[in-house]
This record gives C-alpha cells, sequence and structure tokens, in this order.
C-alpha cells in the first residue's frame, strides 16, 4: 500500500499480487502524481482499477 505520493514503480509492482495506492483527489498535486503512476503502471502492461469515493460511497471509475 502506497501513501502520501510513496511511489510505486513498475517491476515493484510485478512481484507483487496486488498494489495500493492511495492519496487525496482533492490535492491537486496528489491527484497529477497519482495520474502519472497510472500512466507508468498501465504502459508497462499491469492492470489497473481506479475506484473514487467521491460520491461517499466507493466506486469504480477505470479499469
Amino acid at each position: 500500500m502506497a501513501l502520501d505520493g510513496a511511489e510505486v514503480d513498475a517491476a515493484e509492482a510485478t512481484r507483487l499480487e496486488r498494489v495500493f495506492i492511495l492519496f487525496d483527489g482533492t490535492d491537486e498535486a496528489a491527484l497529477a502524481a497519482a495520474r502519472v503512476q497510472w500512466k507508468t503502471l498501465t504502459s508497462a502492461g499491469l492492470a489497473a482499477q481506479y475506484w473514487s469515493e467521491q460520491s461517499g460511497r466507493w466506486e469504480k471509475k477505470a479499469g
């Protein structure tokens, strides 16, 4: 589980069963960093899902 902008690279994620990247979606810098990680990991061929709690419930948004 990665918190507060901790980076997870594709080589590390490949060795793991699951990786959770948690970030504050109301923080523009955190959101931008999460988008970069998403692109990096999916470009490496890793499957990814994006979930949001914006509505007050967890909802799958992508993946």
